[in-house]
C-alpha cells in the first residue's frame, strides 16, 4: 500500500483484505473486486461531506486527519470504509490527488458510500462495524500480540530446526570418523579408554 502513502494519504488500518477478480467500477475495468476495508474518523467524514458540498476549501490536514486512528479521542466513533475504488486509482488520479486535499476528501466521501450500498451483498453480520477509537485501538493492540506470538513461534521452531539438523550433523561428523581413513586408528583410540 505504499501508493497510498506516494497519494500523500496513508491508510488507517492494516486489517484490510483485497481481491484480485476484475469488475466494473465507474466505467472502467477494475483490478480490486472485493472490498477493502479500512476505517475513518466519522467526525472528520461529515466535516469533510460538508465543505466539499459547500465548495469550501478542503487542506491536506483535514484529510490527513481523517485517517489518523491513533489521534481519535478514546471514545471517537470510527466508521469503515470501502477502498477498493481508491486503490485501483491510476498514477495520473493518484498524482491529482496528492496534489488537491477536496479530491483525496471526495474520494474517501466515496468509500464511505461504497461500504454502504454493499455491492458484494455481505451479511451484516460479516461487515466491519463502526467502533470507537478505544476499541479499534484494543483490536489493534491484540492483533499485533498475535503477529508477535506467530513470529515468536516461528522463531523457536527454526531454533529447533538448527538444532536438529546440528545433532543430525554431529552424527553424520561421528560416521565419517568412523568410517574413514583414520576409522582404525579412532576404534582403538576408544578401547583403550573403555
Amino acid at each position: 500500500m505504499p501508493d497510498e502513502e506516494a497519494a500523500g494519504v496513508g491508510l488507517a488500518s492494516s486489517r484490510s483484505r483485497r481481491g484480485s477478480d476484475k469488475g466494473v467500477v465507474g466505467g472502467a475495468a477494475s483490478k480490486v473486486a472485493e472490498a477493502v476495508h479500512s476505517y475513518v474518523r466519522q467526525r472528520i467524514l461529515e466535516e469533510l461531506r460538508v465543505a466539499v458540498k459547500t465548495g469550501a476549501a478542503v487542506s491536506k490536514a483535514t484529510v490527513e486527519a481523517l485517517t489518523a486512528l491513533d489521534d481519535a479521542g478514546d471514545e471517537e466513533l470510527l466508521v469503515p470504509v470501502d477502498l477498493r475504488e481508491r486503490l485501483d486509482m491510476g498514477a495520473a488520479a493518484r498524482a491529482a490527488e496528492a496534489q488537491d486535499a477536496a479530491l483525496a476528501a471526495k474520494a474517501y466521501i466515496r468509500a464511505a458510500e461504497l461500504f454502504a450500498t454493499n455491492p458484494e451483498g455481505a451479511l451484516e453480520a460479516d461487515r466491519p462495524a463502526s467502533m470507537t477509537a478505544r476499541e479499534w485501538k484494543a483490536e489493534e493492540e491484540c492483533e499485533e500480540d498475535l503477529e508477535s506470538e506467530e513470529g515468536e513461534e516461528e522463531e523457536m521452531l527454526e531454533g529447533e530446526d538448527e538444532e536438529e539438523e546440528d545433532a543430525a550433523g554431529d552424527d553424520d561428523d561421528k560416521d565419517e570418523v568412523e568410517s574413514g581413513p583414520g576409522a582404525q586408528a579412532h576404534a582403538a583410540k576408544r578401547r583403550r579408554m573403555a
